[in-house]
């Protein structure tokens, strides 16, 4: 397996860190996967579907949101939701010019998923398929009315004003490794900008009003004991594309799965699932 660490241009012309893993040549990979991941994380976390997708086929790549991971800028801090949509293009570029061979799938974790919908909502070419684990619809679990009253009066006075996001470790992952990750690994943050909070707010209600408008092939998995991001949010979303006229969009629910699926105790079943359906696609 060849591994890569490089940096492309993202929105406003700020350099974003990626990673990426590809078969071992002379074999050329049959598709890529080129993932997102959540709030407070980054790529290198990814490494585990390297080792599963790789082996079978397919080149991975993940970059580092803004503000997250290796990548430049405020922890937690974007000036419009606008910049991630843009970021996400500029790293699909980057991803057809490093990986030209095969379909190109598009998987989004959490705050990922929520931009990987609201990205494929405003009509990319080229993706054979989007996959989103966990998408940020319904972050019940960590939200806070009255932190969302002063971040909509701060987003204008001290727009990069941050906060804690009082996000519960254990509630990550049933795996003590998984769960204990935010205090071990000096890549992962929990603070999210006043700005950010309020732009993240009004991009999950505008992509939960337009679900209908779906129109991509759509896995999404979801643990159903997620106590961060309530899968109720996954089952609306689903619901309302198919109703538009979607005819590609399944759910895939893991009984008694917390936040990171990919990282449960049903991990390999995840991950087979996924390989299976982009298999199909």
């Amino acid at each position: 397996m060849l591994t890569r660490e490089t940096t492309f241009v993202g929105a406003d012309a700020l350099r974003l860190f990626e990673r990426s893993w590809r078969p071992d040549p002379p074999a050329a990979p049959r598709g890529t996967l080129a993932i997102v991941h959540g709030f407070g994380e980054h790529g290198g976390r990814y490494a585990p579907f390297a080792e599963f997708f790789v082996p079978r086929g397919y080149a991975v790549h993940a970059l580092d949101l803004r503000g997250h991971g290796r990548s430049p800028g405020k922890r937690g801090h974007i000036d419009a939701w606008r910049q991630f949509r843009e970021d996400v293009a500029a790293f699909l570029a980057q991803v057809r010019a490093e990986a030209p061979e095969g379909r190109l799938f598009l998987y989004g974790h959490s705050l990922g998923g929520a931009i990987v919908l609201q990205f494929g909502l405003h009509g990319p070419e080229g993706l054979a398929g989007v996959i989103v684990s966990a998408p940020a619809l319904d972050p019940s679990g960590v939200r806070d009315p009255g932190l969302e009253a002063l971040a909509r009066v701060l987003s204008r006075l001290w727009p990069s004003f941050s906060v804690r996001v009082p996000l519960e470790p254990a509630a990550l992952s049933r795996r003590r490794a998984t769960s204990e990750a935010p205090a071990h690994d000096s890549l992962m943050h929990g603070r999210l900008s006043a700005r950010a909070l309020t732009e993240t707010t009004r991009a999950l209600e505008w992509t939960r009003a337009h679900a209908g408008a779906w129109r991509l092939p759509l896995l999404v998995v979801h643990g159903d004991a997620d106590r961060i991001v309530t899968p109720d949010g996954s089952r609306a979303f689903v619901a309302n594309a198919r109703a538009g006229g979607a005819s590609d969009v399944e759910l895939r629910l893991y009984e008694g799965g917390y936040h990171e699926p990919h990282n449960d105790f049903e991990a390999p079943e995840v991950l087979a699932d996924i390989a299976a359906w982009m298999d199909r696609h």
